[in-house]
């Protein structure tokens, strides 16, 4: 078999020929990861598959990452990017990681760990993945807390561990960066909950652009260590306006976001430089879960925008589903909402309502003379 890849103008390669490694494969066959290391020892880069290489990494992180830097010190960084392409993401996804004396390393390497892992960091044997390589000159800084943002379904124990790894070698949970275009000012816990708006899809690779599930164990590690509940953006939005934002998905998990962030400080009445509060901004049919989640939770629903459009004109502007919409009009009654206010064009809400209800009439009331549904 031959594996081709092409890297710039540079084809490499590599033919796997079954006949020449009997002795790799009765290694694994007897599970003798120790002999399978010293015949790889005594082989040349082009006559090692890496399905070899996968077995020693699989039995012993140390073990496979080690015997590549003892093989191959001279590898340079596109036969590394051809050799990582050719073999399990899952099984090599620390491979990339040489000595600071062969690489020069940057503190993205352990974000793309986090990235390799496909979003799942379950296991104890990470935070050893992490803690090797800080021990062998990994350099450590706050934007490795951006990484929590790749990390979907996990255990909250290892998230926790590895927020407070990072701090015990100076990490800053509240390092402050540019985003990718370069217009805001972002920080660990605010990358973390825009990851999971509506109008962005998932940086997770697993989710291939689907939207990504919150999870409660990042945001819980962040918080932990330090991160600022009272944050905001270079637009002044909060972590409230970041969770408006938030795509609809578990409510109770969103319930629990909701009270974390308040418990550490966030402002549900603090408004961002175009003069909204959290409450009415990102009012859109995809997230409208986080704002019945802030009326359930005390929002003041007097507050009004610079147009003086309260929550309930904004609403009608783009509606969520029907069934949505309805929900959100008995909550808006239990909370004593005023349907009576107007905006700046004397358009009251009562108004917005009747018009919503004309064109979404009640079962009871489609029915046409003849008694059959519209």
């Amino acid at each position: 078999m031959a594996i081709v890849l092409q890297f710039d103008s540079v084809t490499i390669v590599h033919r796997d020929n079954p006949s020449r490694h009997d002795d790799l494969d009765q290694c694994i066959q007897n599970k003798d990861i120790q002999k399978l290391r010293s015949c790889l020892l005594a082989k040349s880069l082009s006559d090692v598959p890496p399905k070899y290489i996968i077995k020693i990494i699989e039995a012993d992180w140390h073990e496979g990452v080690d015997l590549l830097i003892e093989k191959f010190p001279e590898i340079s960084r596109r036969k590394m990017r051809y050799f990582k392409a050719a073999v399990s993401e899952c099984a090599f996804k620390a491979v990339q990681y040489f000595s600071p004396e062969q690489f020069s390393l940057s503190d993205e390497y352990i974000a793309d760990a986090i990235e390799a892992l496909d979003g799942d960091v379950k296991s104890d044997a990470f935070i050893q993945i992490v803690e090797w390589l800080i021990e062998r000159g990994h350099p450590v800084s706050g934007r490795l807390f951006y990484s929590f943002a790749f990390i979907a379904y996990s255990d909250a124990d290892v998230l926790l561990k590895l927020a407070e790894l990072l701090i015990k070698h100076g990490a800053d949970p509240n390092y402050k960066s540019i985003d990718e275009d370069e217009r805001d000012l972002s920080d660990p816990l605010l990358f973390l909950l825009d990851s999971y708006c509506y109008r962005k899809t998932s940086i997770i690779p697993k989710y291939h652009g689907k939207q990504a599930p919150v999870n409660l164990g990042a945001v819980k590690a962040l918080l932990a260590v330090g991160a600022d509940g009272t944050a905001v953006d270079r637009r002044h939005n909060n972590v409230l306006h970041h969770f408006g934002f938030i795509a609809d998905q578990d409510e109770a998990s969103m319930q629990e976001l909701y009270r974390l962030l308040i418990e550490h400080g966030a402002d549900p009445t603090a408004k961002n430089s175009s003069g909204y509060p959290p409450l009415l901004w990102g009012v859109n049919p995809d997230c409208s879960l986080s704002k019945i989640i802030m009326i359930q939770n005390g929002a003041d629903l007097t507050v009004r925008g610079p147009d003086k459009s309260t929550f309930g004109h904004m609403l009608f502007i783009n509606p969520p589903k029907e069934e949505r919409v309805n929900r959100i009009i008995a909550l808006l009654k239990a909370y004593g909402f005023n349907f009576d206010l107007k905006d700046n064009e004397g358009v009251s809400v009562a108004k917005c309502v009747q018009g919503w209800e004309d064109m979404h009439p009640h079962p009871s009331k489609r029915i046409k003379q003849d008694g059959a549904l519209r």
